[in-house]
């Protein structure tokens, strides 16, 4: 998939980072991010803070990590999830 990455899609920062998980760690990486927003005052992206039902993650993903400082990605006990590899990669 050719994705476009931040400049070329004209947005500014408007999230602290991205959170990049795979689904099968989504306990902790949810306590792990709300401890982050709560506790530092970061502004996160999350999938299941920001999706809608219906919403066309495919095309908002990448504009979502265009619009964040970071991707900040979690690998936990199950290892990369199937999105890592091109959620981090749009991030660079």
């Amino acid at each position: 998939m050719n994705w476009p990455q931040g400049p070329a899609l004209g947005l500014t920062h408007v999230y602290d980072a991205f959170v990049s998980y795979n689904s099968k760690d989504a306990q902790v990486v949810e306590e792990v991010a709300r401890h982050l927003a709560d506790r530092s005052g970061l502004y996160l992206w999350k999938d299941n803070w920001e999706f809608s039902g219906g919403d066309d993650w495919v095309d908002r993903l990448p504009q979502a990590i265009a619009s964040s400082k970071c991707v900040l990605a979690f690998v936990g006990e199950n290892g990369l999830g199937p999105w890592h590899h091109a959620e981090i990669k749009i991030g660079l």
